[in-house]
């Protein structure tokens, strides 16, 4: 991935013949590809999901859970309670390789049903 952010920093710097604009698509593509090479991790407790990101912590209680979607590889977790196309961009992604059963049950269990389903679905 670093290679692509470089790659792309050079070709702009290129195409637009300035060198500012090739560091700043680099600088651009880096930040917004961050997450693919920090460390991430989440903990899920009663007091909600905590998201571990390097060594800053960020809680999402979950009383501001207004919902999920539950994908093949992972969850989607809804701040916002409308559903639109943009919501996704507001949202937390939780991988849930290895924790499926107990990321399901835990958000079951305090948010209720999934977002576009009853609850006895």
């Amino acid at each position: 991935m670093a290679t692509l952010a470089i790659a792309v920093g050079v070709g702009t710097g290129v195409i637009s013949h300035s060198l500012i604009t090739g560091i700043f698509a680099f600088v651009l593509l880096a930040v917004t590809l961050s997450r693919l090479w920090l460390p991430v991790s989440y903990e899920v407790g009663t007091l909600g999901i905590i998201e571990v990101v390097w060594k800053r912590r960020r809680c999402l209680a979950w009383r501001q859970i207004a919902g999920y979607r539950v994908f093949k590889n992972g969850v989607l977790i809804f701040h916002a309670l409308d559903e639109n196309a943009g919501s996704g961009l507001f949202g937390m992604y939780i991988p849930t390789t290895g924790h499926r059963d107990a990321i399901l049950s835990a958000l079951k269990r305090y948010v209720g049903g999934e977002l576009g389903r009853s609850a006895t679905d």
